[in-house]
């Protein structure tokens, strides 16, 4: 499976065209179209606002790469290399561990993960678009572009799926100064990020996530990744609670 490459001339999605986006019956009302390839019209779309990952990244990830972390509690999604099952990263950093964001928790993604659990630990989460399934995520991709064209009425062209990424790191960079961790969260390399390094144990450090018996279930998630898109006006918590899809 091919990962798109970064490209800088993609616009990010504004708070108005993420209201319309998730306004759309596809979400709102749980509308699949057949090119959404079922769940993954879903998830992909929403693990990218929250999470600011590639496309293939979520593609390639199998139930066993959404776990709890032990000594915190903390839902974790990882993200590594498996040649041979066609599940490859762009370049070395990006191999990582990144939070679930307690909104998809909320929305119900663990308990989508914990389904295709149900297949295997080794299932893959959105099988439809999983690296062998030749053909599929390319396809999907394009699906995804013509849903926003001629279904959601943003006919920015550039504005896609890669918007989300662009949309995260913006709103990253206006969270914290600190460019090693947002290097760390999105899989990139600056020149002078030593993300590479970060391990899970690492990762939550740097988060700041304290041992379970150290706090409330409701603290677990660091307080800054539930504000990153919130406290920035990409998604207000008004909108968030009266249109959550119904997953």
């Amino acid at each position: 499976m091919r990962l798109e490459e970064e490209q800088s001339e993609r616009e990010p999605f504004d708070a108005r065209d993420l209201q319309t986006i998730f306004n759309a019956p596809l979400f709102a009302e749980h509308h699949l179209p057949i090119g959404a390839k079922g769940e993954a019209g879903i998830w992909l779309p929403l693990l990218a606002l929250f999470t600011g990952a590639r496309q293939a990244e979520y593609a390639g990830l199998r139930a066993c790469d959404v776990r709890e972390d032990e000594e915190t509690g903390v839902p974790l999604m990882w993200f590594t290399r498996d040649t041979k099952a066609g599940r490859r990263l762009k370049t070395k950093t990006s191999e990582r561990v990144v939070p679930v964001h307690p909104l998809l928790t909320k929305l119900g993604f663990l308990n989508y993960v914990a389904t295709r659990r149900k297949e295997g630990e080794r299932a893959w989460l959105f099988p439809t678009v999983a690296p062998d399934q030749k053909g599929a995520l390319s396809a999907w991709s394009k699906w995804w572009g013509r849903y926003l064209r001629n279904h959601v009425g943003i006919n920015d062209r550039n504005k896609v799926y890669h918007s989300f990424r662009h949309g995260f790191q913006d709103a990253l960079r206006r969270t914290t100064p600190d460019e090693e961790l947002r290097d760390a969260l999105t899989g990139r390399s600056s020149g002078k990020s030593v993300g590479r390094t970060y391990g899970a144990k690492e990762m939550l450090r740097r988060w700041g996530a304290k041992p379970s018996s150290e706090q409330s279930m409701t603290s677990r998630i660091p307080v800054w990744t539930c504000r990153t898109f919130v406290r920035q006006g990409l998604l207000s918590a008004r909108a968030t609670s009266r249109n959550s899809p119904r997953v």
